[in-house]
């Protein structure tokens, strides 16, 4: 991993999140395909939310990705949100497009795109939890 002075920040924002394998995971990818980015996982106050969701603006970061409890309460901050994030009403990613900060929720979408080898048909189906991410199931 090249950190300078041209290194993008990315994060994870939740509380707690000391336990998340999220920096690993983004890290090991930024280092393959040549990204030259850290991310980092950030535990914050419900306070500090707006001034974290500035910082991304102020730093030129790449943007965060949030979990609980912080899915809805980011969305007053946020430039955009898209449709999704919209139907859903919780946003998990947000994007920095030229200091323009847009939403989105990829809940859903990573969900579903893991049961396409599963049928459901005669399946006696549980959900366990009801945490930042079943709004969007």
């Amino acid at each position: 991993m090249q950190i300078d002075g041209h290194t993008r920040l990315a994060a994870v924002v939740a509380n707690p999140i000391k336990h998340s394998i999220s920096p690993f995971i983004h890290n090991s990818a930024f280092e393959k395909t040549h990204v030259n980015g850290v991310y980092v996982a950030w535990e914050i106050p419900e306070s500090d939310l707006a001034e974290t969701v500035e910082n991304i603006r102020r730093y030129n970061m790449f943007g965060i990705n949030l979990s609980m409890p912080y899915k809805e309460a980011v969305i007053p901050f946020l430039d955009e949100i898209s449709p999704a994030a919209q139907l859903i009403g919780a946003v998990n990613t947000v994007v920095n497009r030229d200091g323009h900060l847009i939403g989105h929720n990829t809940d859903g979408f990573g969900f579903f795109a893991s049961l396409k080898d599963f049928s459901p048909r005669d399946a006696h189906l549980m959900i366990l939890g009801a945490g930042g991410a079943a709004k969007a199931i």
